[in-house]
């Protein structure tokens, strides 16, 4: 395996942790106003994934770092691109943010309302315009020949980058559903564990609409590889709702999860070795190979990475170790 195709998988595999963590916090933040009216219980809400929203994030500033620093010029046209989108997410992730920091400041209900509505918009915003990189990654976008976006916004907003960032927002929660399903306890949990089923089978219902349009329209689902991953995140997706059903709440989070990482894994694997598709012209494409940084650079990454990936996974265990408990009440949030 040579270099440039190793720090793609790195790239892959950041994304995928990022998704996977920050998948069900997303969802917990988009369900929060509606599994409850009482304070108490939304403060235990917001306290599950309180110790752990913000490290979550840790990878997706991992992934951004590495792709600029592995694969420069995917990097640029990406974001100069997507500026719109990414802009977007941003706004979200700000919203969201905010909200969990401000929310409890003053003892005043419709003061707490607000920020409890712009938590759930902003984990929206951000789950939704991730779907839309998803799609335009998988689509491809009108790239020139000097690597500069030569199109406009229906180029990017289209109608399976749509599909696609609907099918992330189910995922996602989905999977911040039976999060919470192992971390609280109490009253909450039977206002969630109604609408458990009905957030299910909206999300195997999105899930096979992208997978269908991916097979029809871009031609998805023709190598072995892909047919095989697409194979095991339906069988994940159903038996987490197999799951649902057996009230098995920890095999469900991970089943949930799984379905998360074989999705990304898909992707990439649909990708490679192209990085940035160019609809205009193939010889376009960014490529591994031409969109990497030079063999000295990435040596010098792979020795650091030896250090700081092992870090890395070692400080996030050991958070989830910490914080494994289920959340019993809150005074913090």
């Amino acid at each position: 395996m040579d270099l440039p195709t190793f720090w793609f998988i790195i790239v892959a595999w950041l994304l995928a942790g990022f998704f996977f963590l920050e998948g069900f916090d997303y969802g917990v933040g988009m369900l929060l106003p509606f599994l409850s009216k009482e304070e108490a219980q939304r403060r235990m809400i917001i306290s599950s994934i309180g110790g752990v929203w913000d490290g979550n994030e840790v990878w997706m500033v991992s992934a951004g770092a590495v792709l600029f620093a592995s694969f420069p010029s995917w990097y640029a046209t990406l974001f100069s691109s997507l500026y719109i989108v990414f802009t977007l997410i941003l706004c979200g992730l700000i919203l969201r943010g905010i909200g969990i920091k401000f929310r409890n400041l003053r003892e005043d209900h419709r003061w707490r309302a607000v920020w409890d509505w712009l938590i759930c918009t902003g984990s929206f915003t951000a789950a939704f315009f991730w779907g839309v990189v998803v799609g335009d990654l998988l689509q491809g976008l009108p790239i020139t020949d000097q690597q500069v976006f030569a199109g406009g916004i229906r180029d990017i907003f289209t109608p399976f980058s749509l599909t696609a960032a609907l099918a992330v927002v189910s995922l996602f929660l989905l999977h911040g559903a039976v999060y919470l399903n192992i971390k609280l306890s109490g009253d909450v949990l039977g206002k969630l564990k109604r609408l458990l089923p009905i957030i299910f089978l909206v999300a195997l219902l999105m899930a096979a609409v992208f997978l269908l349009l991916g097979y029809l329209r871009l031609g998805m689902l023709c190598s072995p590889a892909e047919l095989i991953l697409a194979g095991l995140a339906v069988a994940a997706l159903i038996a987490c709702g197999i799951s649902i059903l057996r009230k098995a709440d920890l095999t469900a989070f991970w089943a949930s999860g799984t379905v998360i990482l074989l999705i990304v894994s898909l992707v990439f694997t649909f990708l490679y070795p192209r990085v940035l598709i160019s609809t205009l012209d193939p010889r376009w494409t960014l490529t591994v190979q031409n969109a990497s940084s030079s063999p000295y650079s990435l040596k010098v990454m792979s020795v650091v990475a030896i250090f700081f990936i092992p870090t890395t996974l070692l400080y996030q265990a050991w958070t989830y170790w910490v914080l494994r408990k289920r959340v019993e009440h809150s005074d913090r949030y």
